[in-house]
């Protein structure tokens, strides 16, 4: 079988659709076979009233569905497809000519999306599942987010891990920067450290679950924040 060399794109068109239609003729130059973009709405990943800074952030990388149609319409046939992370943006693909229509890992536990994505008709489909620890991390972020609703409504999954890395909170809406860590030895002290490094003035959570390694012991979920921010909560002061 022949090799083919998707080029990832993401959201680097900085919500630019010329931009955009220049990132895929510099790829198509360069040999790749297609090129990738990341398909999402703003509106519908972080709420604008919990972190207007943050939705102001995301909504800027946008691509709108008229600049979809647009990108696609201006560009080789069959080239270019999208990485859908939400129901509304499934829909403006699902219309767009794109030989595929692509999950991410962090999507695998978003049964919705799933669903109305097998239901396509017409499309090769695929699903990132090789960092699959990733999606356990996922849902991990979807349980913390639901226990902070119970205290800040708004409080939703970050999406940093699907857009640029790091400079997302792992749950957005709360007044802290908060970073979530599963696994069996969960590094606690990095996570702290790349919170404090991506923050956006914020002070930092990590909010860690340490997995059994078997038996009947259960699962261990911990709290840690920096000992001055500790301090600020036990004397009642707002973070």
């Amino acid at each position: 079988m022949a090799v083919q060399i998707v080029a990832e794109a993401g959201c680097e068109h900085n919500g630019s659709l010329d931009e955009a239609r220049r990132i895929v003729d510099l790829a198509l130059e360069a040999g790749a076979d297609y090129v990738k973009f990341q398909a999402f709405s703003a509106d519908h990943l972080v709420s604008r009233h919990a972190d207007p800074a943050q939705h102001a952030k995301l909504q800027a990388l946008e691509l709108s569905p008229q600049d979809m149609h647009d990108l696609i319409s201006v560009t080789p046939a069959g080239k270019v497809f999208f990485s859908v992370f939400d129901l509304p943006s499934l829909a403006v693909v699902r219309e767009l000519d794109v030989p595929f229509i692509k999950l991410g890992s962090g999507e695998l536990s978003d049964l919705p999306l799933l669903r109305r994505s097998a239901g396509v008709r017409g499309y090769r489909g695929f699903v990132m599942g090789g960092a699959h620890s990733r999606n356990k991390g996922a849902k991990w972020e979807r349980d913390v987010a639901k226990a902070f609703a119970t205290i800040y409504p708004d409080a939703c999954r970050g999406i940093g891990q699907t857009r640029r890395g790091s400079d997302h909170a792992d749950v957005e809406g709360t007044p802290y920067f908060c970073e979530c860590k599963v696994g069996i030895r969960p590094n606690i002290y990095a996570a702290m450290a790349q919170a404090k490094a991506a923050t956006d003035g914020r002070p930092c959570m990590v909010v860690a679950r340490k997995n059994s390694t078997g038996g009947s012991a259960p699962s261990v979920d911990t709290v840690t924040l920096e000992l001055d921010v500790f301090l600020s909560l036990l004397r009642g002061e707002a973070p």
